[in-house]
């Protein structure tokens, strides 16, 4: 995601990585890290665990995720879930983020011009939009996995 691309003012680009880190928070929560992520990276699962460092950063910076998500990253049964909820155009996670962020700043503000059909950038990065957003992730893998 390049943030910079879409001149939105205000937020900076590390606000791209919000909805990757609160997803591989919720996956490493649920044991759904591969073992090749944790063997390449064995102090992540307590980083994430201990909330010692911003999540977002290490996506954004990290070898082993250069800015961002994939397959390799998850296990046998993380990547059947990120393959059924992870996915554009279907309803599924970047709707459930975008859905939260509508929540959060009330319909107006949400569809007002100066987000630039980008509002879910604009929502704070906080213990409070992981646990709303991780509702979401919730309900899905209850209807899909279980």
């Amino acid at each position: 995601m390049k943030v910079h691309a879409k001149n939105l003012e205000g937020i900076g680009t590390i606000t791209g990585y919000n909805h990757l880190a609160v997803f591989l928070r919720w996956m490493c929560e649920h044991h759904l890290l591969s073992e090749r992520l944790v063997t390449e990276f064995p102090e992540l699962p307590d980083i994430i665990a201990e909330k010692r460092c911003d999540l977002r950063e290490i996506i954004r910076s990290a070898p082993q995720f250069n800015g961002r998500l994939c397959r390799g990253h998850f296990n046998e049964e993380g990547q059947e879930f990120a393959n059924l909820f992870y996915v554009f155009g279907r309803g599924a996670y970047p709707s459930c983020v975008d859905d939260y962020a509508k929540q959060v700043l009330g319909e107006e503000k949400y569809h007002c011009a100066e987000y630039k059909n980008e509002a879910y950038l604009y929502v704070p990065y906080e213990e409070e939009y992981y646990q709303g957003v991780s509702r979401y992730i919730d309900e899905a893998w209850e209807k899909l996995m279980l």
